[in-house]
């Protein structure tokens, strides 16, 4: 009871590895006894015909992107040079409300902003803000 807390005596015993006796002598002498137990039978099964895949994954046609793609690609590299970047910010906010996105007003408000900010020579806050608001409503009207 060193430590205040119980144990069992078996604890103390050593480990009756640590007590056999240490041989120096040739290894060759040494008596070495195998045991050879029974084989683990395996049961044999036979091999699973192989199926016919169904091809659900179909590619884009050459230079068609995905909506995904496009959203990601206009946040990494913004709307482009100047002369075709209200086009390019129309395009994307219109994307963002795009039924099968269907992003809301303030996520698709701040993605916008991000988009610009990446932008090599980003649009006038007022002017982005002026774009966004005029293809928003727009939106919101066909939606009813």
């Amino acid at each position: 009871d060193k430590i205040g807390l119980p144990f069992d005596m078996a604890s103390l015993t050593w480990s009756q590895l640590q007590g056999l006796p240490v041989t120096t002598g040739d290894p060759a002498t040494y008596q070495k006894i195998v045991e050879h137990g029974l084989d683990y039978p395996v049961p044999k099964v036979e091999p699973r015909a192989k199926q016919g895949t169904t091809e659900l994954y179909k590619p884009r046609a050459s230079g068609q992107r995905s909506m995904t793609m496009r959203i990601i690609d206009t946040l990494f590299n913004g709307f482009g040079d100047e002369g075709g970047r209200n086009v390019a910010l129309t395009r994307f906010v219109g994307l963002l409300f795009n039924k099968w996105v269907d992003c809301d007003l303030e996520t698709a408000y701040e993605l916008t902003k991000i988009a610009n900010s990446v932008t090599v020579e980003p649009l006038p806050i007022e002017e982005l803000d002026r774009t966004f608001s005029s293809i928003a409503r727009a939106e919101y009207r066909k939606r009813g």
